[in-house]
């Protein structure tokens, strides 16, 4: 009798453990997707309003200030707003899937009549 309930504890940990590890690993492929859709879409915005290529390195003297700017502005706001929508979209699949948040995510500090938890 001890002894099920003992192999039951320890597959309860390793599923944790994989869970845990498929969370990061969805994480981390999320960032890459969404740091490569976001590229590409700041690109093809630059390039539709000023008819020309964006900066390939806006480090470069060539570059206006100004223009290194406004691209380092634009695809670094692309690249976390994208990376917030897959996330949070990978978390609503997590909890659809498991009925809890993934490891890592807190619950919010936020209740649902906008008044913060102390």
């Amino acid at each position: 009798m001890a002894r099920s309930s003992a192999s039951a504890s320890s597959v309860t940990k390793k599923d944790k453990r994989r869970g845990k590890t498929m969370w990061k690993l969805s994480g981390r492929l999320a960032t890459l997707v969404a740091g490569f859709a976001s590229l590409h879409a700041v690109n093809l915005a630059w390039r539709v309003a000023l008819g020309r290529k964006p900066p390939a390195t806006p480090e470069n003297p060539e570059v206006t200030m100004r223009e290194a700017a406004i691209w380092a502005v634009l695809s670094g706001a692309a690249a976390q707003l994208a990376k917030l929508i897959v996330t949070r979209r990978a978390v609503d699949y997590y909890i659809r899937s498991t009925g809890q948040l993934p490891p890592g995510v807190k619950a919010s500090q936020i209740s649902p009549d906008g008044i913060t938890k102390s």
